[in-house]
């Protein structure tokens, strides 16, 4: 094999591997956009409606919720 395609195999091997390590961060980035949409969209919410103490009792975000635990308790 001449030296002149030795050496543009040798540059287009460089070229595609530099590809493939972009490619790599590139989709290394996209996957932890996408495990931080999957934790906003399914993840566990702050926002409860209502909270359980120590002693297990429930504390009520409003009046309604209050009146609907009295009832199922």
């Amino acid at each position: 094999m001449p030296d002149q395609e030795r050496e543009k195999y040798l540059k287009e091997n460089i070229a595609l591997k530099n590809e493939v390590s972009m490619l790599k961060e590139e989709m290394a980035l996209m996957q932890s956009q996408l495990d931080w949409f999957r934790k906003q969209m399914f993840g566990r919410k702050s926002e409860q409606s209502s909270v359980i103490l120590e002693g297990g009792e429930q504390l009520a975000f409003t009046p309604d919720e209050k009146a609907a635990f009295a009832k199922t308790a």
